[in-house]
């Protein structure tokens, strides 16, 4: 006997809602992955974790909460080289292969857009989101409403840009191996030469502590006086280096893959010697944990102690890595993909759901309320068949 139609009718909707993933769904144990369109050059994230933002080859800057929900996305023509977050959360910065920078509210809306005159390398938004400095063939800074503080040499090209909490102190690592300390109307108020290019800078949030890294195999811990603190020699260059917040941590990466953690101006802690050259590297704001990630087994969380916490292998080789304040949040940019880790669980990879996995959108790749926008007008078809 044939069914009513209006309980076929039902049956297919029912089914056709049901299809649709659930948002806070893990695609693996301990992990979500987001795939926002393109290669993803950069991921930054807010101290307490929930906000995560991210930005493609493909020009589109994507901001996303704890979970993978997406709260706002923005999309230009030129490849994005650079994002950073505000650590309260206040606002978000994108820099462009183009010389371009966004600069965003917390609601995801565009505050402004300016011009720097040559492709960005490197930018940071201080932690109360009143500045943004920007860095490429000079180094630029910018107010919370656009003004153009200042815009100065720092040294051959900027690679690497730190500001502080406040935004009056802004620390640059140069081409020609400069380190230079700026001060918010661009005096510069120390410069340090290195004998390598100084690829990465990070400052502690009161800018007492700078921590640069250099080709020259040498770490470098500087004063916010500019007196060196502490010159490390560290058997191999120094391609990437992170500063807890109260500045007391530093974790570096040296070239051949060796990861080193030390108490700054004391002693080294511990090294770990991963199986590749390592490509990202980040530390919590508190110190308690530091990530890695290298060209062979993946990413690699550790502890205070230097014990691997867990080994995770990305279907790419992750050029990103991002740290909440407390270390329980951890966000990679690898590839297409965007993996935002809870620390405390040990990610594992469910291949069987990713084999199987629908091809429809989940619901965090497509912004807060298209889910209801499909579903509502397909529920009012019913009610008006069924009520006729």
């Amino acid at each position: 006997m044939a069914l009513p139609w209006h309980r076929v009718y039902l049956a297919v909707l029912i089914i056709a809602l049901c299809m649709i993933p659930a948002a806070t769904a893990l695609d693996g144990d301990g992990y979500r992955t987001r795939s926002p369109g393109g290669q993803i050059s950069s991921v930054a994230i807010t101290n307490d974790g929930s906000r995560i933002v991210c930005g493609s080859d493909t020009g589109k800057v994507v901001c996303y909460n704890a979970e993978g929900t997406v709260l706002w996305s923005h999309a230009v023509s030129s490849p994005v080289t650079a994002v950073s977050a505000a650590g309260l959360g206040s606002a978000f910065a994108a820099g462009y292969a183009d010389g371009n920078v966004s600069f965003f509210k917390r609601d995801g809306g565009i505050r402004w857009e300016k011009s720097t005159g040559s492709p960005v390398s490197s930018l940071a938004v201080s932690g109360y989101g009143s500045e943004c400095a920007v860095g490429g063939d000079r180094l630029v800074l910018f107010s919370a409403l656009g003004d153009r503080i200042f815009d100065a040499r720092a040294g051959d090209r900027v690679l690497s840009v730190a500001i502080s909490e406040d935004g009056e102190y802004i620390a640059t690592g140069s081409d020609n191996g400069d380190i230079n300390l700026f001060g918010r109307r661009g005096n510069v108020l120390w410069s340090e030469f290195t004998h390598g290019t100084v690829r990465s800078v990070s400052t502690a949030d009161d800018a007492s502590i700078i921590a640069a890294g250099s080709a020259d195999d040498n770490l470098y811990i500087m004063t916010r006086k500019g007196s060196i603190r502490w010159l490390k020699v560290t058997g191999a260059p120094v391609m990437s280096v992170a500063l807890s917040r109260s500045g007391d941590d530093v974790v570096i990466a040296n070239r051949g893959g060796t990861v080193r953690y030390y108490e700054v101006g004391e002693r080294e802690r511990w090294s770990a010697t991963t199986n590749g050259e390592i490509r990202a590297l980040a530390i919590s704001g508190d110190g308690s944990l530091a990530a890695a990630a290298d060209t062979g087994t993946g990413i690699h969380l550790y502890d205070r102690t230097g014990a691997e916490v867990w080994t995770f292998a990305a279907e790419s080789t992750a050029t990103s890595l991002a740290l909440s304040q407390n270390g329980r949040v951890l966000a990679a940019a690898a590839g297409s993909d965007v993996y935002l880790f809870t620390t405390a669980v040990t990610p594992v990879r469910d291949t069987q759901a990713e084999m199987a996995s629908p091809s429809v959108p989940s619901p965090a790749e497509v912004p807060a309320g298209a889910w209801s926008a499909v579903a509502a007008p397909l529920l009012l078809a019913a009610a008006r068949r069924l009520y006729r």
